[in-house]
């Protein structure tokens, strides 16, 4: 199998996050593997701004966000911890920057989670379009174990993940969850076997990077609108399907299905269809 493309320029000068593209797909990996890929200062940072770069990258048609190690993100570094309220403020701004980053981004985005995703950890991957959880990983919101509440927008991510009332047994109970079990309760998309939750995430995003130009961008859009009456949701139904329909992806995608082939969405490889394209772009392993 050839070795996948991968850029050197990407993410330069980070120290706490690894980057690597392969073919469409953006790996974002956590790297602070001596700590369980704990959130310092540094990390809070630099995974904010590493999301937002894959975002704003036109090469980049999906982001993998995964740990480095055997843990996806074991939450905040409680070692660290004071109360100092200007401190304080600083480091909680910065872990909920990164969550604002996950949900403005328009670039569809797969959590692996291996491991464990405790507190702030839990919140990150809850955060993501899909997540891809290991069958033994452990997931909780853990922060009542350490008397705090909360946070990274955990209180609001889980309970669009899970409703109001499961997310308040995780933040009351400190309830953990493995894989089987957080797929059940919503928390997590799929479940794949110990040490495989990358490659099944990594074949997830390479799907999603292979959709037409801005389909999966409007389906976020529509789906994250604040209002959601029937109306409302109509009309951005509407406006979507009106800017897509004048596009290029659809009249590959319409010539693809009278000429009964798959399409080929991406004006850059040539003309090869999506399947063959995913496959041979992807070449080498995620890993």
């Amino acid at each position: 199998m050839n070795e996948a493309p991968e850029s050197a320029a990407v993410g330069t000068g980070y120290s706490t996050v690894a980057i690597k593209d392969v073919g469409p797909v953006r790996l974002v990996l956590l790297d602070r593997l001596q700590v369980r890929n704990c959130l310092d200062l540094v990390l809070r940072r630099e995974l904010a701004a590493a999301i937002r770069e894959a975002d704003a990258d036109p090469g980049c048609r999906a982001i993998l966000l995964a740990g480095n190690g055997a843990v996806f993100c074991a939450g905040g570094d409680i070692k660290t911890l004071n109360a100092d309220p200007v401190a304080g403020r600083h480091r909680l701004a910065l872990a909920g920057d990164i969550t604002r980053a996950i949900l403005g981004c328009e670039t569809p985005l797969v959590a692996a989670v291996e491991g464990g995703a405790w507190g702030a950890g839990l919140a990150l991957a809850a955060a993501c379009d899909v997540v891809v959880v290991g069958r033994r990983a452990r997931l909780a919101a853990s922060f009542g174990r350490f008397g705090l509440v909360g946070d990274t927008g955990a209180f609001y991510v889980l309970r669009q993940r899970v409703g109001a009332a499961r997310a308040k047994e995780m933040l009351l109970l400190n309830t953990t969850l493995n894989g089987d079990q957080a797929v059940a309760e919503g928390l997590a998309t799929y479940v794949a076997d110990d040490g495989d939750a990358r490659r099944v995430a990594r074949d997830l995003a390479l799907r999603l990077a292979g959709a037409g130009e801005g389909a999966n961008t409007w389906t976020k859009r529509i789906i994250h609108q604040d209002q959601q009456d029937f109306e409302s949701v109509l009309e951005a139904e509407i406006g979507a399907q009106l800017d897509l329909l004048g596009g290029s992806s659809f009249a590959e995608g319409q010539r693809a299905f009278i000429e009964k082939r798959d399409p080929c969405w991406w004006d850059d490889l040539g003309a090869e269809p999506v399947t063959a394209q995913l496959e041979r772009t992807i070449g080498g392993d995620v890993q």
